[in-house]
């Protein structure tokens, strides 16, 4: 209320009033406070000044209410703050990018799936937005959070990933294939959970379309990322795969060692185009997203 009003009556507002750097605020209050149209009004008139706003959280409130006006968790207040000092190397451009495990049912009960988390789909995307650019998510099966402001598609199986996939690749500039989309699905999974025998099971499975492949051999196809997750022969299969693929670099990543690669926070890759490579030490997958798209950025922009 002060800001919008323009009275400094405290140190607070006395310093943003008298500053002409950006600001970011992030209110809390109680949720009757933050619903009221006094409030609204004032967040209102602060975001036509260029005041960025953190909405709250959602959740129980000291006061026992519950509702909108928590404030936001530390964690996004500090990525907001720092996409305010990044670079906007990818403003205007549109990035599709698939994450996660696909899921092929058995029945209704089991399914065949792999380790993948997402998180490393998950940190490119937050480098892709803090860069700027506007993202489009394809998910799959994840365990991680969902990078927010995204347009969010979720896709189970291979199949419904394909689908989503060639539904939304029109005028994206970047397409990242970085899920873990299975190679085979079951031919026919069954209405009913399988009971236990002493029978041998024999699961008859097909191949699944290829997804990347078919995104290069688009007429119009955007700049095209693959990931190669491997546990021998890295470089001999990662290079492979970018030639029959016909995709401008893969990403080979090790999935041999624990401590790397699915379900972990960290991840070593190397950056593999047509021309050359580069190694990307060990790292956490948050910064090794920002340095891969800024690599994507010096070498196809």
């Amino acid at each position: 209320a002060n800001l919008t009003a323009g009275k400094a009556c405290d140190l607070l507002s006395s310093v943003v009033l008298a500053s002409d750097c950006p600001v970011l605020i992030a209110p809390a209050m109680n949720q009757q406070m933050y619903a009221s149209n006094g409030v609204q009004d004032n967040l209102a008139t602060l975001v036509q000044r260029g005041i960025q706003v953190i909405d709250p959280a959602h959740g129980a409130q000291a006061c026992g209410d519950i509702g909108e006006g928590r404030l936001a968790e530390s964690t996004e207040i500090a990525k907001q703050v720092g996409s305010m000092f990044l670079s906007t190397k990818l403003s205007g451009k549109k990035v599709l990018i698939t994450l996660g495990a696909t899921i092929e049912a058995i029945d209704p009960v089991r399914y065949l799936s792999n380790h993948s988390s997402g998180k490393m789909g998950m940190a490119l995307a937050d480098a892709c937005i803090e860069a700027g650019a506007q993202v489009t998510l394809i998910i799959g099966n994840i365990s991680t959070s969902i990078s927010e402001p995204s347009k969010q598609i979720y896709a189970s199986s291979a199949k419904q990933m394909y689908q989503s996939v060639m539904e939304n690749i029109k005028d994206q500039d970047i397409f990242i294939a970085c899920a873990a989309v299975s190679d085979y699905s079951v031919k026919n999974p069954k209405n009913h959970k399988i009971k236990k025998s002493n029978q041998v099971l024999t699961i008859e499975l097909t191949p699944t379309k290829d997804i990347l492949k078919e995104v290069c051999q688009l007429p119009q196809k955007p700049i095209c990322i693959g990931f190669a997750a491997e546990t021998q022969n890295l470089l001999e299969n990662a290079q492979n795969k970018l030639k029959n693929k016909g995709c401008d670099a893969i990403i080979l990543n090790d999935v041999s060692s624990a401590d790397l690669g699915f379900k972990s926070d960290e991840n070593a890759v190397v950056f593999i185009d047509h021309k050359s490579s580069i190694k990307l030490a060990k790292n956490s997958k948050q910064k090794l997203g920002r340095k891969i798209i800024e690599i994507i950025n010096k070498k196809f922009l």
